[in-house]
């Protein structure tokens, strides 16, 4: 999974392949907070279940060369990042749950 955060839209893609977009900007980031990863906040119960093997973050958007060049890296390392996937509601629900944890950076998970 990647999002993609900018000054102007957010996205969410699975692979290569955008699963949502939001044409207007996210609310402004504080960097000054604890970060989780793995946790809605600081909501007691809502956790990620499973493995990451690889978390890139960024500080700022990345143009489209950039994040091509990132999916090739994932790929060339787990073989998975461009692997195209059905659109059922799991993933779909895995987009949302990616919009609500990382939502404040730009982010590529690997599954």
């Amino acid at each position: 999974m990647t999002a993609v955060a900018g000054e102007r839209h957010a996205t969410v893609y699975q692979g290569t392949r955008r699963l949502a977009e939001k044409a207007t900007p996210l609310a402004p980031r504080r960097l000054d907070t604890r970060w989780v990863i793995g946790q809605q906040g600081n909501i007691d119960g809502e956790y990620w279940h499973g493995e990451i093997a690889e978390l890139l973050v960024y500080d700022r958007e990345l143009p489209p060369e950039d994040l091509d060049h990132a999916w090739r890296y994932l790929d060339a390392r787990h073989a998975v990042a461009t692997q195209p996937a059905p659109l059922d509601p799991r993933f779909l629900a895995l987009a949302s749950l990616c919009h609500v944890l990382f939502n404040s950076n730009e982010f590529i998970y690997v599954d």
